[in-house]
């Protein structure tokens, strides 16, 4: 009896020792061994204006992302001028006596 319960605990051991590990989620890493402005070789994740392995126009597309997609304040004050809404003149506060 005490050798049935001796090998139930270490099963219930083993099985809980084997749900707490994780095994490593290598699928989707990127490639570590080239410089980002290599690029991926694929042509859909190309941007328009840069032109992959060279580092000058690689930069300057982060720098246009950065400063037109990324930036809230230029994003909101370009939207907030085309799309203000037209003030309406306002109303003489007297009363009109015609």
């Amino acid at each position: 009896m005490t050798r049935l319960a001796l090998t139930v605990c270490a099963a219930g051991l083993v099985l809980m020792l084997a749900a707490c590990s994780e095994k490593p989620q290598t699928a989707g890493t990127p490639k570590q061994d080239q410089q980002a402005y290599a690029g991926t070789g694929v042509v859909v994740f190309t941007a328009p204006g840069w032109t992959p392995g060279d580092k000058t126009s690689w930069a300057s597309a982060q720098k246009a992302r950065q400063q037109y997609g990324q930036n809230e304040y230029s994003r909101t004050t370009a939207v907030s001028a085309v799309m203000a809404p037209a003030v309406p003149a306002v109303p003489s506060a007297k009363p009109s006596t015609n």
